[in-house]
């Protein structure tokens, strides 16, 4: 029976009268209801993705580098957020490495914090009023950062000897408001201003992002599949 729910749900996705007859009561609800939520979703998802390549499309020709971030904590609070960036407009090989924001090379960012005492929230680039983001040398945006190898002997984002602890590189942001996280340490952030419960970064890894264009005509797509599945709701429902 199973099998033959599941022939139906993939038959309805691409027959419109079957669609319709399941509408009119000649399949059980719930795969009406199960084929929606299914459909709706996918919908959804082009949706969000279109919207957000919208707002990301630059005149630069170089491809953003998108970098998934993972801080860990003494307790169970959680905390994970990412950037995304034009390498070419960023210089992160410098012995300062403090950018204010905003600024046209870091195109978004964002953390969220669960679980810690104070300072839960989502927070993004306006919550920020500047980011540390350097390296003693040049590092392979293409996998995992924390780890790599520099020229100086030291490991990124890993603290070894005392030598290493001021020639690591960093990645922190400093909070544009009393709420927001802010910096403490290299690769290191404390919730409510820098005030509250402390992280350090634990991975950042690389995450492909697609091209802006190809996003667009996907959002687009997705806007439009919208409009087509309301339509033929409404058709096969007499309204």
């Amino acid at each position: 029976m199973a099998h033959k729910y599941l022939y139906i749900k993939l038959h309805l996705k691409l027959n419109f009268k079957t669609y319709c007859a399941c509408l009119n009561g000649q399949f059980p609800y719930h795969i009406l209801v199960s084929l929606e939520l299914y459909v709706n979703k996918i919908v959804n998802f082009i949706f969000l993705v279109g919207i957000v390549s919208i707002g990301t499309i630059t005149t630069s020709s170089a491809a953003p580098i998108a970098l998934d971030i993972e801080w860990q904590n003494s307790s169970t609070a959680m905390a994970r957020g990412f950037i995304i960036f034009d390498d070419s407009l960023l210089e992160t090989r410098n012995s300062q490495g403090g950018f204010s924001l905003p600024r046209s090379a870091i195109l978004d960012l964002g953390i969220t914090i669960s679980g810690a005492s104070s300072g839960n929230g989502t927070f993004n680039l306006s919550d920020f009023e500047s980011i540390s983001f350097n390296s003693p040398s040049s590092l392979n945006f293409g996998a995992e950062l924390i780890g790599q190898s520099l020229a100086n002997g030291c490991f990124f984002g890993v603290f070894t000897t005392i030598s290493c602890n001021d020639n690591l590189g960093d990645y922190t942001l400093f909070g544009a408001t009393p709420t927001a996280p802010s910096a403490v340490f290299f690769f290191a952030l404390a919730t409510s201003g820098g005030l509250g419960d402390s992280f350090s970064v634990k991975s950042m890894k690389p995450v492909p992002l697609p091209s802006s264009l190809g996003l667009f005509g996907l959002g687009l797509a997705g806007m439009g599949f919208t409009r087509i599945k309301n339509f033929r709701w409404r058709l096969c429902i007499g309204l």
